[in-house]
């Protein structure tokens, strides 16, 4: 059985901030709905299988890859919640979860 999905404030402001960013870059939203299907096929997946993700060293917290992206989250038997979207191509300090 699929988990409902809840996403932080912060994971839903990172989310908009990315394909704010997107847009403005390629004067287009193609690339940002694309970008979007791909996290919502994650997300959908996760839902159902959440423990393919890796393990941080954050207890607790899982990651996905998502194109240049991970997707932090942490789960229960009845809920996945989306924590944040990192971007992997930042500072690997600035990343607020452990490798």
């Amino acid at each position: 059985m699929a988990r409902k999905v809840k996403w932080t404030h912060t994971a839903l402001r990172e989310r908009c901030e990315i394909f704010d960013y997107w847009n403005r870059r390629n004067k287009s939203t193609r690339y940002s709905h694309w970008l979007r299907k791909r996290l919502q096929d994650m997300i959908r997946q996760l839902a159902e299988q959440p423990s393919t993700g890796a393990l941080t060293e954050e207890y607790g917290i899982y990651r996905k890859l998502v194109r240049d992206y991970y997707l932090f989250y942490r789960f229960s038997a009845t809920e996945i919640t989306v924590i944040s979207i990192w971007d992997t191509r930042r500072n690997p300090e600035s990343n607020p979860y452990s490798y």
